[in-house]
């Protein structure tokens, strides 16, 4: 049997809608308040939406920007590609923090050479 989210209509601490069926997640689904709960589409359930106790909620699905996927961090600095572990560690020996930051972000995201990640471990 299909199932749907749906919402309370009804004035808050009303009940929209309680069913014991086994359709339903956990055998039982009760509606009270906005907060969307997960039901199946029985006769009964059908009945409360057409009788306005209760509302489908619409599904959302996330936007292409909000997908999952973390973004992929962009090069520390131009010709960074090419650089060699030697070039690289060369120059973070006078890099800022924020230079570090990005080196380690890209590398962990990339390439992971294991020179350039060593090198950007905290000193104890």
């Amino acid at each position: 049997m299909q199932q749907v989210q749906v919402r309370s209509k009804l004035g808050a601490g009303r009940v929209a809608l309680w069913e014991k069926h086994p359709a339903h997640p956990e055998g039982e689904v009760f509606v009270v308040g906005q907060v969307p709960a997960t039901v199946a589409l029985t006769q009964f359930v059908y009945k409360r939406i057409a009788d306005g106790f209760v509302e489908v909620v619409p599904e959302v699905k996330p936007a292409e920007s909000e997908q999952t996927e973390p973004p992929t961090p962009t090069a520390p600095w131009e010709g960074y590609e090419e650089a060699t572990v030697d070039e690289v560690l060369e120059r973070l020996a006078e890099a800022d923090e924020a230079t570090r930051a990005a080196v380690l972000a890209y590398e962990q995201a990339g390439k992971a050479r294991k020179g350039v990640l060593e090198a950007l471990k905290p000193k104890e």
